[in-house]
């Protein structure tokens, strides 16, 4: 007697969002997904994340294979054909890694923040001076 499976409904693909998103995180897709959808289902992106350095990581036979999306003409701009390029808004395979990074503004903030509000004065209390802890 032979028994032969009946694959009734298949396991999720899963990726993972990172950066600069409100909810960072895996992401379960139960269809085609693109790179501007698994975002919005990370909650969005945050303030001071840079959308035209969006990173892919896929993994083919093992190996790590990045890639650099642009998917600003995808979220921002009037979606009409002759407005916008949208091939970097590609379709994500199980387990891809999504990476949306800071802004070079925020990065200059963070560095400020760092060294300044949380190095130098934070270390030195200058009399007069309020800092966030304080």
């Amino acid at each position: 007697m032979r028994v032969w499976p009946h694959l009734v409904r298949r396991a999720p693909d899963q990726v993972f969002v990172l950066g600069e998103v409100r909810q960072p995180g895996r992401v379960l897709l139960d269809r085609p997904t693109h790179v501007s959808q698994v975002i919005a289902q990370a909650g969005g992106w945050n303030l001071g994340a840079e959308l035209r350095e969006v990173v892919l990581i896929r993994y083919r036979e093992g190996d790590p294979q990045a890639v650099m999306l642009d998917i600003h003409s995808a979220v921002r701009h009037d979606l009409r054909p002759r407005c916008v390029d949208l091939t970097d808004d590609v379709l994500l395979a199980d387990g891809d890694i999504v990476i949306v990074p800071k802004d070079s503004l925020q990065n200059v903030d963070d560095h400020i923040r760092r060294v300044f509000t949380d190095g130098i004065y934070g270390i030195l209390p200058i009399p007069g001076l309020r800092t966030q802890g304080n």
